[in-house]
């Protein structure tokens, strides 16, 4: 049986990218650097529900599932793995194409 996660209305599920790891310097030091940077980036991996306003019109994310994106961390709720923010976190979707 295969699992799935699909947040709700308004969110969306990114799996980050992995950064960094340990580093040796060249006395044997071993270390991990500290990741202090605010926007990370990740990939779509689901998207709930659209937002719906009081006038009842849907407001659909800007990325769709598999669009590697930049986010804010100061918004993320993680789950399994997946970090889940809202819809506005996301600054924008990068282009790998070129």
């Amino acid at each position: 049986m295969t699992r799935a996660f699909y947040p709700s209305r308004g969110k969306v599920a990114i799996l980050p990218k992995v950064r960094g790891g340990e580093t040796t310097t060249a006395e044997g030091i071993i270390y991990t650097e500290k990741d202090n940077q605010i926007y990370i980036e990740g990939k779509v991996a689901s998207i709930g529900l659209p937002n719906v306003d009081s006038g009842g019109n849907e407001h659909l994310p800007s990325c769709v599932v598999g669009d590697v994106v930049y986010y804010d961390r100061r918004q993320i709720n993680t789950v399994e793995g997946l970090d889940v923010i809202p819809f506005d976190a996301i600054l924008g979707v990068i282009d790998e194409s070129g």
